[in-house]
């Protein structure tokens, strides 16, 4: 009898089977890692979202209270420049800025003369409807706004205070910050803490309710309001003591798990000598217009239709490449952006020179500078204004006040030149915030 063996299977017909059987666990891997891509783009896209309007919400806050600043330095201004200044006077500055519509939430503004240990409130300004309410007649009584004020004379900065409830006449106690703005007598020595507080005459200050401020900063149409929770602590720290602002009143700041919010950060923010912490968090409204169904979509298509998985890989290869070039192009865009920023200064056939108001030191100068005074580079860098101006070091930082409020624009000077040559010059100045 004569046995016939079986036929042999061939081994393409074995490898085919293998890969079969390698190829499902490996598109259904590639459909869970393109799932995973897909919802990590959509929380990127949330995060990158969620950071531009934190990086909103901060810049708007820090821009109105920059420019309460410059309210109040205003008013010091006027005391510095006076010997005195009357009460009438005072109600007439303030009237004439128009606080209750153009700077809401800054309820009013007043001296406080510096009396031994104690800080009479001497003249005061409300504004709006409170134009009848006036604050406590020793500021010095409330501990919040002495250690601010011993810090603005120290410092000879503006500074705010903690958060403070002041019971004014007529009102109820409403939690408030004041800003303090020293004062100081004419032509005393200012360059130590000590000469500071010997020559302090007093302190212009305001006040700010958070709540109007807000409202200021952020109106009813800001689509922040309807997405976002803002809180505003004063401090480091975050506690129901230390809160300053909630916009909806609910403590978001107590529930940062990713249950209750799908984004939430601490943005600790810098004023005036003291640091506020804002707390921001995604509210349901953020949430729900973001694509989330999408990583559901393409696990389902992935896990069903198996030809669908070349076609997303495919997709992935062109995105990446659009993301590189993309990002390629970013980065040239950049990078020409910069170069030409700065050859506004460094190559511009104009004499630019960067000098510091506060005390007349050249920061930087660009060629065009130093070929036309003689000095190289580094050395001119080294000078300060009044080594290049005849004027009386007085005279030039009298002309230096007038540039850094941006009171006059163009001046015309003597300048003398490194070979020792007076040049007439008109210059022309500008602002520059180095922040």
């Amino acid at each position: 009898m004569t046995i016939a063996s079986a036929p042999a299977v061939p081994s393409s017909t074995r490898l085919g089977t293998v890969l079969s059987w390698l190829v499902l666990p490996l598109m259904m891997a590639l459909t869970a890692w393109v799932w995973w891509m897909a919802r990590d783009a959509v929380l990127s896209q949330a995060q990158a979202q969620f950071q531009h309007r934190s990086a909103e919400v901060e810049s708007a806050l820090r821009s109105r209270l920059l420019a309460y600043r410059h309210v109040v330095q205003g008013g010091a201004g006027l005391f510095a420049s006076s010997k005195e200044v009357t009460p009438a006077e005072w109600r007439t500055y303030v009237e004439s800025i128009d606080l209750h519509h153009d700077y809401p939430g800054l309820t009013g503004m007043g001296f406080a003369g510096a009396h031994g240990h104690t800080a009479t409130v001497q003249m005061f300004a409300a504004a709006g409807t409170d134009r009848l309410r006036q604050p406590p007649r020793d500021l010095y009584t409330y501990p919040a706004l002495r250690v601010a004020m011993e810090q603005a004379r120290d410092s000879g900065e503006a500074t705010l205070s903690a958060k403070v409830s002041l019971a004014a006449e007529g009102e109820a106690p409403q939690p408030r910050v004041v800003m303090f703005i020293p004062v100081y007598r004419q032509g005393k020595p200012l360059a130590e803490p000590l000469q500071r507080r010997a020559a302090v005459r007093g302190w212009v200050f305001a006040e700010l309710r958070l709540g109007e401020l807000m409202a200021g900063v952020l109106g009813p149409g800001d689509p922040a309001l309807a997405e976002l929770d803002l809180e505003i602590f004063d401090g480091e720290t975050m506690g129901e003591g230390q809160l300053l602002w909630d916009f909806d009143r609910v403590e978001h700041w107590r529930h940062n798990a990713p249950e209750h919010h799908l984004l939430a950060t601490r943005i600790p923010l810098q004023v005036d000598g003291r640091v506020w912490t804002l707390h921001l968090a995604t509210l349901p409204a953020f949430e729900e217009r973001l694509d989330r169904w999408k990583p559901n979509l393409v696990l389902a298509v992935g896990f069903t239709a198996t030809l669908l998985i070349f076609a997303f890989t495919r997709l992935l290869a062109s995105t990446r490449i659009r993301a590189v070039r993309l990002a390629r192009e970013m980065t040239a865009a950049r990078l020409a952006t910069e170069q030409r920023y700065r050859q506004m200064f460094e190559t511009n056939r104009a004499v630019k020179l960067l000098i510091d108001p506060a005390d007349g030191r050249i920061l930087d100068a660009n060629p065009a500078a130093a070929d036309y005074y003689g000095y190289p580079l580094e050395q001119l860098r080294q000078l300060r204004i009044t080594d290049i101006n005849t004027l009386s070091p007085e005279a030039v930082a009298a002309e230096m006040t007038l540039a850094k409020t941006e009171q006059r624009r163009h001046f015309n000077f003597r300048h003398r030149l490194a070979s020792g040559e007076i040049r007439d010059v008109e210059v022309y100045s500008g602002p520059v915030n180095e922040n």
